[in-house]
């Protein structure tokens, strides 16, 4: 009996010490800002966010938030093809090479030109004198 009790406690602190070591190697991990992982664009008026998966458009000051959600599906040569089944219009169309969302892949479709923007360069409620 005596050695059973000997072999079920050193069985436990062995398993409690790796539990232990795992929980600490997990915890461990570098921390990653939130905002990395998007990349911000300003397009003439409005403001978009690219993830892997998804384009969020119709930005809300207030809020902080995008409102309209566009998921990708198409990653092209030359273009990014995303569409809406709530949003309205559809589509978003970017072009790679020249830098242009539009919305309608036609020639004669009104096209925005984008540039690059961090998260702290959106617009915040104070930044365009926002009066009630």
């Amino acid at each position: 009996m005596k050695k059973i009790l000997a072999n079920i406690t050193r069985l436990t602190t062995t398993y409690s010490k790796f539990l232990l070591m795992v929980m600490v190697l997990n915890s461990s991990g570098t921390a990653a800002k939130a905002d990395d992982a998007y990349t911000y664009l300003k397009c003439g008026a409005k403001y978009l966010r690219l993830s892997g998966n998804y384009i969020k458009s119709n930005y809300n000051i207030r809020t902080k938030k995008f409102l309209d959600s566009y998921k990708i599906t198409k990653y092209g040569e030359t273009w990014i093809t995303s569409r809406s089944y709530i949003a309205y219009p559809g589509y978003i169309y970017l072009n790679r090479d020249t830098g242009e969302m539009s919305y309608s892949r036609a020639s004669d479709s009104k096209k925005y030109s984008c540039e690059v923007i961090y998260y702290n360069e959106l617009p915040r409620v104070n930044d365009e004198g926002k009066k009630f």
